[in-house]
């Protein structure tokens, strides 16, 4: 990735943060709520909402934080620039809401086990794509 393109993006994950914090703010929650309802570390939520980070965070991250407020994969994915790129936006974007639409209408044990396996998913693909980029 380009250096233009690699600022851009952290710019796009600095406007996200921004939006998460005034989410969260709107709810009347401090940081440690978010985190709590997240179950993530309120140190993970702190630097996303700051744009704290030298690189991007990991999106099964900001998964749980968005889900914790109310947002799907798709609408993070959408206000970072994911689909940018790819030049298949909408394909994409099809995608995710019909695996959130399948992931949201199974009961809660399944649905636990699948949110678990693409938690596991994405990451095992974010450290490919970070071997390949190396």
């Amino acid at each position: 990735m380009e250096r233009e393109e690699r600022e851009e993006r952290r710019e796009a994950f600095v406007r996200l943060g921004r939006k998460l914090a005034r989410l969260r703010e709107s709810r009347g929650w401090e940081i440690y709520d978010l985190a709590s309802r997240a179950r993530v570390g309120y140190q993970q939520v702190y630097r996303i909402e700051r744009g704290d980070f030298a690189t991007a965070p990991a999106f099964d991250v900001l998964v749980k934080i968005g889900a914790a407020l109310g947002l799907s994969p798709n609408d993070l994915a959408e206000e970072v620039g994911l689909w940018k790129d790819e030049g298949q936006g909408g394909v994409l974007s099809a995608f995710f809401a019909a695996l959130e639409e399948y992931v949201t209408s199974q009961p809660e044990g399944r649905r636990a086990e699948l949110l678990q396996f693409l938690t596991c998913w994405l990451r095992v693909e974010r450290e490919r794509a970070q071997t390949l980029a190396s």
